[in-house]
């Protein structure tokens, strides 16, 4: 089953939407449509508007499925148009932006090569908020010219811009995935390196999640427990992405390949190739066909997938994924660490000018990076060799 389908390109960038989101619209429909909810807002709307609306007009018939509906839908249009500003400032640095997901908590732009420049961060980051106060500012003159006689779009429309100046607020908050992390981090790195910016940011989210359990626990509210838990994973999330592209610097994907580039037969029953994986203490093959062409990958992961009796009829190429990603031997090495980590096939091919030189999985970047991280704390903790020449090292200068 899929986990995205596309609704939408804009300025060129796909408009994806998680199956998470598609459970929670009409949850959030339902709860939009409660009477309790609807005289609550009715209220609030009534106070920053000239129009005096009732709440007995919105709640007879399906009037508040209605509205329901119109409120869950636009909260995530506003939240995509807040991706799209991030993207638009994104599109001027010349960065690409692969596609925009919209999902249980919110949206994400999914932009290639963060920036490590502070400007380039800031400007980012703060274009998100900045465009959904520029949205409440549009429901509010909406509002403001609805007639009398229209208390519904009144509502909708009050609903609209006070909920996307909602979203601009809680995004300033300084934590990571919010904009305000970001553009703690940005101005933070005005003085200090990239990665200590990151750590420092990491603190600080580290606090607001914190300080968000221990509201979600007095007032027992579930969803704020749920958004503080996913503060604090992605807080560190984001400080190990950061470290990981400081050590990747300068390493090619070139590098980190095996020299052998192991194959199987497509039609290759399932049985030999289990057999062989355990005899050559390896998961991931090429396949090919009796000429040599690629055909797919094939790993554990599908082997797993079958049934616990697997037929003796079943072949390798009945279980392999077929047009695996692809990457450039040329490519630096942590587009690879974030490809590995967008793919459902647990490896990616490596190519150089359309002949295939070897596959990278998942296990294979973790222990290289493990490698890695131990030869950095060596390196930090040995003596400098007079001649200026490392001790021991992982040679980033193949990549050059």
């Amino acid at each position: 089953m899929r986990s995205k389908y596309r609704i939408a390109t804009v300025m060129g960038i796909p408009i994806e939407i998680h199956v998470s989101l598609l459970v929670i619209l009409p949850f959030l429909a339902w709860q939009l449509a409660s009477p309790q909810y609807i005289e609550t807002w009715t209220g609030i709307i009534n106070a920053v508007s000239p129009l005096s609306i009732t709440a007995d007009t919105l709640l007879s018939g399906s009037t508040p499925w209605l509205i329901g509906i119109a409120g869950a839908v636009s909260l995530f249009v506003g939240v995509a148009i807040h991706e799209l500003g991030h993207s638009w400032v994104a599109l001027r640095y010349d960065l690409t932006i692969r596609s925009i997901t919209l999902w249980l908590f919110g949206g994400v732009a999914h932009i290639e090569d963060l920036p490590t420049e502070w400007r380039k961060e800031f400007w980012i980051a703060i274009a998100g908020p900045i465009t959904s106060l520029l949205l409440g500012a549009l429901g509010y003159v909406l509002l403001q010219v609805t007639p009398p006689s229209a208390p519904v779009a009144g509502f909708v429309f009050g609903w609209f811009g006070l909920t996307n100046v909602g979203l601009a607020l809680f995004n300033l908050l300084p934590a990571f995935p919010m904009d305000g992390g970001r553009i703690l981090r940005a101005l933070l790195a005005r003085s200090r390196p990239f990665v200590e910016a990151t750590q420092r940011a990491v603190q600080v989210a580290t606090v607001v999640a914190i300080l968000l359990a221990l509201v979600g626990i007095f007032t027992l509210n579930i969803l704020l427990l749920l958004i503080a838990g996913f503060v604090f994973l992605a807080g560190r999330s984001e400080a190990t992405i950061v470290m990981t592209q400081e050590l990747l610097s300068g390493v090619r994907v070139r590098d980190l390949i095996r020299p052998e580039l192991p194959t199987v037969r497509a039609g290759t029953p399932v049985q030999t190739l289990i057999d062989r994986m355990l005899r050559d203490r390896r998961t991931e093959y090429v396949v090919v066909d009796q000429s040599g062409t690629v055909q797919g990958v094939v790993t554990l992961a599908n082997i797993q997938m079958l049934p616990e009796m697997i037929s003796p009829e079943t072949k390798v190429e009945d279980v392999m994924t077929e047009d695996p990603p692809t990457i450039s031997s040329d490519d630096d090495a942590f587009k690879l660490f974030r490809k590995l980590g967008e793919t459902d096939a647990h490896c990616v091919l490596v190519e150089h000018e359309g002949q295939v030189l070897g596959l990278v999985s998942g296990d294979d970047f973790l222990q290289i990076l493990a490698l890695m991280q131990g030869s950095a704390r060596l390196d930090n903790a040995l003596p400098r060799v007079p001649t200026g020449e490392p001790s021991h090292e992982f040679r980033r200068s193949r990549a050059d």
